[in-house]
């Protein structure tokens, strides 16, 4: 049986006040509705606005004595307003209303929020999107500068090249929280399959909402050790696992105990792997174990949750061909399993050959010579700075600068460029090239984080171009320098 629902009703003949009451008691609609009677005092419509502000979430019905008062209640904000006598009939026609009306105008009210929630949420990716930006090039002035340093010092320099080394492993925690970040700014429902430990993934997620559960709870770890890599696309696996682990951060909260834990393990068979996540808040009653996963239903305070977690996570794992699962004894917490396919031997060898060849040794030719394209002052010195101590190196602060030094007769091997910039981007760059030095577009090396921007991952692909992405390894850059900037003849232009 649901729960009653508690309603007001304003009536502006007292005389009415009982034997409507009566009729409600009488007919008390199987449980469904309590109704609360009230005289109507004053001008309809600063009565019905002033219990409505008292009563915001409450239905709110008024009897009045003519059609046009029925009317300047519902705009004042009544959610029924009728002319309806004491007969049991009118009554009952009335409540039914009145509870339609206000079932409509709290799913309304629902939608309103949901969807503010949803701009919210586009608002965070694009956010995130900039500010990855604005990190990831002065990071990669900074990585690629220490690696240069690096380089510069002598063998025997040992405690220099030690703080170097810091300044190396600093940066690269840095560049991979804002890489965590990205998972979650940017709409990931193309993104393909590759191949993941599952491990891996579950730490990448801690970094970012560890600090959601360390402050309550000791996080407990069991991965199996022969749990296989899976072929799945990581962000979405990502979003899965912050949802999960964010929610037994949350539950924890709701009771006390000496101390909480949140467990994670694995557990692997022929056909699948599974994840549990554990806690040891005040787990799930047994009638909300079956609306668990229904959109928009939450157990939680208000402030914690929108009911979507759980129900977004089902679909993605269910779109990936595994499962979500929960179990839960009332008051000793709660596990969910997220069963996952196990990958078959062709689609582990598929997934390993689309991450394309690597290349190996890190030492590119010296009579190459690179074209650096960026706006970016920081991130040009810092590319130069590394390159040069093996190529020759000429620097555009955009495109329509590299095609004036292509067309005044520079030669360069290779262009490594961002695809945002002002003037002319880097796309319309490639089309310039296309057109006048086609082996040179051949060699072209998109500098940029291609994922944060639809336009550009499909630019990239159509095209089949390499991809460093910001903020920039030096081992990366230095290998695809080797593989791609093999000298050409100065007559092939």
């Amino acid at each position: 049986m649901n729960q009653a629902i508690d309603a007001l009703v304003l009536v502006a003949d007292s005389s009415l006040i009982e034997p409507i009451d009566l009729v409600a008691r009488r007919r008390s609609h199987a449980g469904a509705m309590t109704v609360r009677l009230e005289p109507l005092s004053g001008p309809v419509a600063e009565a019905v606005a002033a219990a409505r502000k008292r009563c915001s979430e409450m239905p709110l019905g008024c009897v009045v004595g003519s059609e046009r008062d029925a009317l300047v209640a519902i705009e004042s904000g009544a959610d029924e307003a009728s002319v309806a006598g004491p007969g049991e009939q009118e009554v009952t026609a009335f409540l039914d209303r009145l509870a339609l009306r206000a079932r409509l105008r709290a799913e309304a009210e629902r939608n309103r929020t949901r969807h503010a929630h949803a701009e919210k949420l586009a608002a965070l990716g694009t956010l995130v999107a900039g500010v990855g930006h604005e990190i990831n090039n002065p990071l990669t002035a900074l990585g690629l500068s220490v690696e240069a340093a690096r380089r510069m010092v002598s063998p025997g320099s040992v405690a220099v090249i030690s703080l170097l080394d810091e300044m190396a492993d600093a940066s690269r925690a840095i560049a991979e929280v804002v890489k965590d970040l990205r998972v979650f700014g940017r709409g990931d429902d193309q993104e393909s399959a590759s191949v993941v430990q599952l491990s891996d993934v579950v730490e990448q997620v801690l970094r970012l909402a560890g600090h959601e559960i360390t402050r309550f709870a000791i996080v407990e770890r069991d991965y199996a050790s022969d749990c296989p890599p899976l072929v799945m696309p990581r962000n979405r696996l990502s979003q899965v696992l912050m949802n999960l682990l964010v929610n037994a951060g949350h539950a924890v909260r709701e009771i006390e105990r000496p101390s909480h834990r949140v467990r994670i393990s694995t557990r692997t068979d022929d056909d699948f792997v599974a994840l549990s996540i554990s806690d040891t808040g005040p787990g799930i009653a047994s009638d909300s174990l079956e609306r668990i996963f229904d959109p928009f239903y939450t157990t939680k305070r208000q402030d914690m949750g929108t009911g979507l977690g759980l129900s977004i996570s089902r679909a993605i794992l269910r779109g990936l061909g595994g499962e979500l699962l929960v179990e839960s004894v009332y008051g000793d917490g709660a596990t969910f399993v997220c069963v996952l396919p196990r990958p078959t031997t062709e689609s582990l060898r598929a997934a390993y050959l689309s991450g394309g060849p690597r290349a190996l040794s890190s030492h590119p030719p010296r009579n190459v010579a690179v074209l650096l394209v960026d706006d970016d002052d920081r991130v040009l010195r810092a590319c130069a700075r590394l390159l040069g101590l093996h190529c020759r190196i000429l620097t555009a602060h955009d495109g329509q600068e590299a095609v004036e030094l292509l067309s005044t007769g520079s030669h360069v091997d290779l262009v490594l460029t961002e695809l945002d910039m002002p003037v002319m981007g880097g796309m319309a760059l490639h089309a310039w090239l296309v057109e006048h030095q086609p082996r040179l577009a051949q060699r072209m090396v998109v500098v940029s984080d291609v994922g944060a921007h639809a336009g550009h991952a499909e630019f990239v692909a159509r095209h089949g171009l390499a991809v460093l992405t910001k903020p920039i390894d030096s081992q990366a850059l230095l290998q695809v320098v080797e593989r791609l900037g093999v000298p050409a003849p100065r007559t092939a232009q």
